[in-house]
């Protein structure tokens, strides 16, 4: 997955804070103007001193992408360093599908291995289909890095990091 960098004029520890502010806050209206766009209901945040998780809550049901990153100390304030995957819950359902898959085609001796291998084909599409039908997610996720960092990034469009 592609990752992106934004460069920072605050302290780490302001990030961190404004950061762990968003997760707090639970009142739709306050919410950032990217996750109602986006149909979310708000952020889910994890955060350490320095490395961050974030989740959009609510919205679309659609493999869900998760930012995470690390927040790193610069002469002239922080580095923001995050790319996007995979929330927790939709790798772990991701992996007893294909083990379920497995386990039926395993048992099932009718089973041609072409159907077997359809199958696969079939699966991984729908997976790729639907992280890239969550660009809209992405963006509002970047976009309350941005917001926190108060900055610009260098780049790195979370719509083509699919």
């Amino acid at each position: 997955m592609q990752g992106f960098v934004i460069q920072s004029s605050r302290r780490p520890e302001d990030i961190v804070r404004a950061l762990a502010d968003v997760g707090r806050e639970w009142r739709e209206s306050a919410q950032p103007p990217a996750i109602r766009a986006a149909g979310g209901l708000g952020v889910k945040v994890n955060v350490t001193p320095s490395s961050f998780y974030l989740r959009m809550r609510g919205g679309r049901r659609r493999l869900a992408p998760a930012c995470v990153g690390r927040i790193i100390r610069t002469p002239t304030g922080s580095r923001i360093e995050a790319r996007f995957a995979l929330a927790r819950s939709d790798r772990v359902a991701s992996l007893v599908a294909v083990v379920w898959f497995g386990v039926i085609v395993w048992f099932a001796r009718g089973l041609r291995a072409e159907a077997a291998s359809l199958a696969v084909i079939l699966l991984g599409a729908t997976t790729a289909t639907q992280w890239a039908l969550a660009s809209d997610e992405r963006h509002a996720l970047k976009s309350i890095l941005d917001h926190v960092a108060e900055a610009q990034s260098d780049g790195g469009s979370p719509r083509a990091a699919s």
